[in-house]
């Protein structure tokens, strides 16, 4: 089971199959962020609570910077292949991924 929070679902809806590259959602603000995000947790049961979650990667992303200050990639960012983002990073996934 996979859910999202913190975002705007568009196109989408619960049993929904989706593939590879489709565009689920736009992400959003809660009450105590300072930048948009997203909460996308992976679930072996069918309960967020009631599962161990699933281990993932992502194919690749751009890390766009650290902490709560940044301000955007001054130069080309790294690009990250088959992981996660750490905890604080900013990233971008650029069309294509």
């Amino acid at each position: 089971m996979a859910s999202m929070r913190i975002c705007r679902p568009i196109g989408v809806k619960l049993g929904d199959h989706v593939r590879r590259g489709e565009v689920l959602g736009l992400v959003g603000n809660s009450d105590n962020s300072t930048e948009p995000h997203l909460h996308f947790p992976l679930c072996e049961a069918n309960s967020p609570l009631g599962s161990e979650g699933l281990a993932y990667a992502l194919e690749s992303f751009e890390l766009e910077g650290l902490g709560t200050d940044w301000k955007g990639a001054q130069s080309q960012p790294p690009k990250k292949e088959h992981e996660i983002p750490a905890e604080n990073e900013a990233v971008r996934f650029p069309s294509g991924s």
